[in-house]
């Protein structure tokens, strides 16, 4: 219990070092399930950013996986620059860059170091207006240097 403690404790010592820590997706955790490709996507003709990413939930007789696609208040996709940036309070972060491929058919996008995703699991006391119990949720956080 004291181990459990103490990472908690350091994982929130550690977190506020960052500009910015945005909570993409929170859900109720299962047994075997994890979060896996958190990856930038972007439609360059408007100028939009987001994140995809997809949770894993299997057993020894069955895999799936459940895909998501999420908007961030600040992320966007800078179309001069070809940039994916995050903005907050009026400065910017540049979390990737973009380019086309020779056909011009394909958009790759280079994380820069700037912007990564992180995901863990904690325990929060949950209350539906009844009863309370304590349980494990899965949290997924765009973390901004």
């Amino acid at each position: 219990m004291r181990n459990f403690l103490f990472i908690i404790l350091a994982s929130f010592i550690t977190t506020h070092a960052f500009a910015a820590e945005i909570l993409i997706f929170s859900e109720k955790a299962r047994k075997s399930d994890g979060i896996e490709d958190a990856i930038f996507k972007v439609n360059a003709e408007k100028g939009r950013a987001w994140v995809e990413f997809s949770t894993y939930e299997g057993d020894w007789e069955d895999d799936w996986y459940t895909e998501y696609r999420r908007k961030v208040k600040g992320l966007t996709f800078d179309i001069e620059t070809e940039e994916i940036v995050f903005e907050k309070d009026g400065i910017k972060t540049v979390c990737a860059t973009t380019s086309m491929s020779r056909s011009g058919r394909t958009r790759y996008i280079r994380k820069t170091g700037n912007c990564y995703f992180t995901d863990y699991v904690v325990k929060e006391l949950l209350d539906d207006g009844f009863e309370t119990e304590w349980t494990k949720v899965r949290k997924l956080f765009l973390v901004i240097k």
